[in-house]
């Protein structure tokens, strides 16, 4: 169901003033889909989300703990992902129509994404940085999937890249969502972010339920209830 109004405008609220921290997912540009609160004590800073969603076309293959599946087979489904370190719970999700945009590789990959996809590049001096599909040009050089287990980021083979475009086309695209601090996956082999990737999935109507009582003694007069 919808998140409350009055819980919203409570989480915006308390980001302004208050000691603990915010996550969410925002899935298809739509707002907030997922929500965790959490009082830690243990720092100012308030974890945000993005704007942007990541968006892959239903026929990409995604590295799992069962094989390379397609994306739009994965709906629905329990498994797991690989994010270079660990293998990792995920969630397949629909993103609705979105701009096409394709990026062909040295490797012979050419992968079909929504412009602010974000891949992991690599520069000159082994720094490893997200960039969007709409930023990428010629000679970029994006991470692949290292065969060996504990391989150094910088460290995992690469390709570069030949041409990155957009078109006028739209496509129903899909995502990944997985509860890791990487936000990574491999997509035909790349190293790819998934939506909501300046924030964590959490246990969300557990936690804001849970927190509602804590919140009600701070903030005197507004209402906080769970719809």
């Amino acid at each position: 169901g919808k998140i409350p109004a009055d819980i919203i405008n409570v989480i915006g609220m308390m980001a302004a003033i208050g000691p603990f921290h915010v996550f969410g997912d925002l899935i298809a540009g739509a707002g907030i889909a997922n929500i965790s609160l959490s009082m830690d004590g243990l720092s100012q800073a308030i974890g945000t989300t993005s704007s942007a969603t990541n968006c892959l076309r239903g026929d990409t293959p995604i590295y799992t703990e069962k094989g390379e599946i397609p994306i739009c087979d994965l709906v629905g489904e329990t498994f797991r992902i690989w994010d270079g370190d660990m293998w990792y719970d995920a969630e397949a999700v629909t993103t609705g129509e979105r701009e096409v945009a394709a990026t062909q590789l040295t490797n012979e990959v050419r992968i079909v994404t929504s412009p602010d996809h974000l891949f992991r590049v690599i520069d000159e001096a082994g720094a490893c940085a997200w960039k969007a599909q709409s930023d990428l040009v010629q000679g970029d050089t994006v991470l692949t999937r290292p065969e060996a287990r504990e391989v150094r980021e910088a460290d995992y083979p690469t390709a570069q890249v030949l041409e990155a475009w957009t078109t006028t086309e739209r496509e129903h695209m899909f995502d990944i969502k997985v509860d890791n601090d990487r936000h990574l996956f491999f997509a035909y082999g790349i190293a790819v972010h998934n939506s909501g990737y300046g924030a964590r999935v959490g246990n969300y109507l557990k936690e804001i339920k849970a927190a509602i009582p804590m919140y009600k003694q701070w903030y005197r007069g507004i209402k906080m209830t769970w719809a």
